[in-house]
C-alpha cells in the first residue's frame, strides 16, 4: 500500500465533503420547487407540523417554506457525523505542536462551534427581524433558500471539522503515549 502524504489525505477528504454536501444541500432546492409550484403544499406542511415543536430559524414572510428547511438544516450534523465516522481513517492532524496546546487548541473550537451554531440550531430566530443582510436574505424565495443553504454548509463543515480535530487530536495524544 502506497503512503499518502498529510497534504494528499487533506485533499482527498476535502474533496469527499464536497461530493456530500452537493447532493445533500439539493433538497432545498426540491423545496423550493414544492413551495413554487404549490405555496399550500401538503406535504410541506405535514413536515412543518412534524417539526412545530422545535426551536426554528424562519422568516415571517414565508414562514412554511422557512420551518421546513429550518428542520431540514438540523440533519446538516447527522450528516456531518456520519461523514465524519466513514472518514476517519484518513483524518489527522499535524504533529508539530506538544499536546497541551492541541488540546487547548480543540477546546477553543468547542467554544467557537457553541458560539456560531447554538443559535441556528437550538433557539428561534426570526430572519425579517434580524441584522441587515438576513432581513435581506428573507426578502424572496430564492434568497431564503440560499440562506438556509448556507446555513447547512456552514453547519456541515464546521462539524465535520470539529470531529475531524476530535478524531485527529485523540490519535495523536493515543500515539505520543
Amino acid at each position: 500500500m502506497i503512503k499518502q502524504s498529510q497534504s494528499e489525505k487533506e485533499d482527498r477528504l476535502g474533496k469527499r465533503m464536497i461530493l456530500t454536501l452537493i447532493p445533500a444541500i439539493s433538497p432545498f432546492i426540491v423545496i423550493l420547487l414544492m413551495y413554487v409550484e404549490d405555496p399550500d403544499s401538503t406535504l410541506l406542511r405535514a413536515v412543518a407540523t412534524w417539526g412545530s415543536e422545535l426551536p426554528a430559524v424562519i422568516s415571517a414572510k414565508n414562514p412554511l417554506m422557512s420551518k421546513v428547511m429550518d428542520i431540514y438544516t438540523k440533519t446538516a450534523v447527522l450528516v456531518a457525523i456520519i461523514f465524519a465516522l466513514t472518514s476517519s481513517k484518513i483524518m489527522t492532524i499535524k504533529k508539530e505542536h506538544p499536546n497541551t496546546k492541541i488540546i487547548g487548541a480543540l477546546f477553543a473550537y468547542y467554544l467557537l462551534y457553541i458560539c456560531l451554531f447554538y443559535p441556528i440550531l437550538f433557539c428561534n430566530q426570526e430572519l425579517t427581524t434580524s441584522g441587515r443582510h438576513l432581513r435581506l436574505m428573507s426578502e424572496n424565495d430564492i434568497l431564503l433558500t440560499f440562506c438556509f443553504s448556507t446555513f447547512y454548509a456552514g453547519v456541515f463543515a464546521f462539524t465535520v471539522l470539529l470531529f475531524w480535530f476530535t478524531i485527529g487530536v485523540c490519535k495523536l495524544v493515543k500515539k505520543r503515549r
